[in-house]
């Protein structure tokens, strides 16, 4: 009877994950199929050899376009420079210090000097193709294929791949295997035929059979993750894996079958990161890595397939593309959300071509990013970019003058304002950018609330200049703690690092439930009012209600003209609002300004403070709280500098905080900003 028992136990404990594990297995077996009878469709429009983006360099008549570009002289002369420059080696212990000291800096650096000495010397040799360059070509893909991981050590746990016990693909493998296809066919009349087998023979081990085994293998234990990533690395990696496919693979049944399964979990998985709006979560920084991959990808199977499969043409491609557009706050400053820095715009180059592609008349990203501009010593822009005509200027648009930004753009979905003045107003006034979201997005940061405030003006001839004032700080550089459980031990990527409020001393956490609400969106030509009910981030005991309301006023109102230093000269206004609401205890909120500028405060009357931030370029923040009766109350101030001791905040900005001095019911913090 006991022996029963325990039977009847272990069942009941195991009985859901042997259900779960059989359900993934018949999905994973239903997704083989499907890949394999895909690639039968496929193989057809594919040709009888690997493919060769563009021509070998030997054909010069096919690369005139881009041998005739003054950067072709540059790319010769800083290859001669580092031809005879030694190779460092990369020891075990830099790869191993990652385990150790959790830094990842100082391998990164080391690896990305190899990788950029390879592709300099490749594209020194592109340009001059006399062969003076092959012997050291040829030295350094020796080096990388004896080396013992193509991966990070950030992403090898317990160094398994380095050490032999795995073999895994992971962002950096998949782009290395790439361009050594690439280099592959471009110089396959000059490298050696030991140097195309070693080639061979590393990509096929490190790229392309982690994927294959994964895919091909349903029930068993899977190498890799990330073709069901909804994340920058989902079109990253797969971009690598599938241009190492194309390039390495003489069967062409082998070729069809990587594009179909890069079709399938590319449309299936990696758009389940954006939303419906097109807004990415992960920031720009992001975007360009990981969309811009998703562009190389379908540019290349459009070459591979004579245009006859776009993926350009999938539903949400077009939104996910002005993503990056829309998110310019003014004069090319953009909101700098999740793990990126302040100072991040979207690739001209990557907006340019499908501006030009999907017909969107970006006429300032094409002139800045079409050919010549379009970056011609990158080989994977050389490759996937170089030989589509779509990446040529339209002469007919080159007459098309930039329409302004309008004066307001929203993701909806996303929960991201940004308001910006009349494109006729020639005053000083403030252009923002106000978020919503939630606090388990990709690349999260805890910043529901979170806002960004520049002070602009535009000239008699219409050009914008604009500074940052109030700022969302960006990401950290990465440690061993950014992607572990102590990723919000850090202030910047937790709350503290962000204009959003601390109560009762309490940070913002972490998850999905913690999640912005707008509970009013309302927009006029003078004003948008946005508010955001905050109160599911917190988790505070005796917390009722806080909601957070942002005022964007194009026009000054009349009540606040008085407070600006020249009328004359400024014009608008700028409010947020946090009303706050104990149900049991009173306690304290804690409302900050996050700021990279100079900061001098003083209070009037004991009731409210006045800030000024700037030097040459000024604003004034009027900060205030008063109770439901409209009875102020006192405020202190604390100055902090956000991460002083912490080396892996780049730029240190400084936090003024506003709390309280006596617990309270309710209140409602207010900061008032005028140019």
């Amino acid at each position: 009877m006991k022996t029963q028992l325990i039977a009847f136990v272990i069942l009941i404990l195991f009985l859901p994950s042997a259900v779960f594990a059989q359900k993934n297995t018949s999905l994973y077996q239903k997704e083989k199929d499907l890949i394999a009878q895909r690639a039968k469709e496929i193989e057809p429009l594919l040709s009888e050899t690997p493919t060769v983006f563009g021509a070998p360099f030997s054909d010069r008549e096919a690369w005139s376009k881009i041998l005739e570009l003054p950067a072709g002289k540059a790319a010769v002369k800083k290859g001669h420079k580092i031809l005879n420059d030694p190779v460092a080696d990369i020891p075990e212990d830099l790869y191993k210090l990652f385990y150790k000291m959790g830094n990842r800096t100082q391998y990164q650096k080391a690896r990305s000097k190899w990788s950029n000495r390879l592709e300099t010397l490749v594209v020194a040799e592109l340009y001059e193709n006399k062969g003076t360059f092959v012997p050291a070509i040829e030295e350094m893909i020796r080096r990388f294929c004896a080396y013992p991981s193509w991966i990070l050590p950030a992403h090898d746990p317990d160094a398994k791949t380095y050490d032999g016990k795995a073999t895994v693909s992971d962002l950096v493998s998949t782009a290395t295997g790439c361009t050594m296809g690439l280099i592959a066919n471009w110089m396959k009349d000059s490298l050696s035929p030991e140097t195309q087998k070693l080639i061979r023979e590393n990509v096929q081990r490190r790229v392309l059979d982690p994927y294959k085994k994964t895919i091909l293998n349903p029930s068993g234990k899977r190498s890799i993750w990330w073709h069901r990533g909804a994340n920058n690395w989902n079109a990253v990696c797969t971009m690598g894996t599938i241009a190492a496919a194309l390039s390495l693979c003489e069967s062409r049944e082998d070729r069809a079958w990587y594009i179909a399964a890069a079709e399938y979990f590319t449309k299936e998985y990696f758009f389940k990161g954006f939303t419906p709006d097109g807004y990415c979560s992960e920031g720009m920084g992001y975007w360009n890595y990981g969309f811009g991959h998703f562009i190389y990808l379908g540019a290349m199977i459009k070459y591979a397939t004579q245009d006859k499969i776009d993926f350009f043409q999938w539903p949400l491609v077009k939104e996910c593309t002005l993503f990056g557009p829309n998110m310019e706050i003014a004069d090319n400053i953009f909101a700098a959300y999740a793990d990126c820095p302040p100072s991040a715009k979207p690739g001209n180059t990557y907006v340019a071509y499908m501006s030009r592609t999907l017909g969107l008349h970006l006429s300032k990203y094409e002139k800045n990013g079409l050919f010549p501009n379009c970056g011609t010593t990158s080989l994977f822009n050389l490759a996937f970019f170089c030989f589509d005509p779509n990446i040529f200027p339209d002469p007919q648009a080159e007459t098309e003058t930039e329409a302004d930004l309008p004066i307001r753009t929203e993701f909806p979905d996303a929960g991201i304002l940004i308001c910006r003045p009349n494109p006729e107003n020639r005053k000083i006034t403030f252009a923002v950018s106000m978020k919503a979201g939630h606090n388990s997005e990709n690349h999260n940061h805890n910043d529901i609330g979170s806002w960004t405030l520049l002070l602009t003006k535009k000239d008699s001839k219409g050009s914008i200049t604009a500074k940052t004032m109030i700022l969302d700080p960006g990401g950290e550089v990465y440690t061993r703690r950014t992607f572990s459980k102590d990723r919000y031990v850090g202030e910047l990527l937790s709350s503290f690092g962000h204009p959003v409020p601390r109560i009762n001393g309490t940070l913002q956490r972490t998850g999905r439930k913690a999640e912005g609400r707008i509970t009013e969106r309302n927009f006029s030509e003078e004003e948008d009012t946005y508010s955001i009910d905050l109160t599911s981030a917190y988790e505070v005991k005796d917390l009722k209600s806080i909601c957070r309301t942002f005022h964007y006023y194009r026009k000054t109102p009349d009540q606040y003209i008085k407070y600006l230093s020249n009328s004359e000269k400024a014009e608008g206004a700028f409010a947020v609002e946090d009303k706050i609401a104990f149900s049991g205890v009173p306690g304290t909120i804690d409302s900050p300004l996050i700021t990279n500028e100079k900061a001098i405060a003083s209070e009037e009357k004991g009731e409210i403070w006045i800030i000024t931030l700037g030097e040459k370029e000024k604003i004034q923040i009027r900060v205030s709280a008063v109770d439901t009766e409209g009875k102020s109350i006192p405020l202190a101030m604390e100055k902090t500098i956000v991460g002083e001791h912490d080396d892996s905040v780049r730029t240190k900005p400084t936090r003024l905080g506003f709390k309280n001095i006596d617990p309270v019911k309710d209140a409602t913090v207010r900061f008032l900003i005028v140019p």
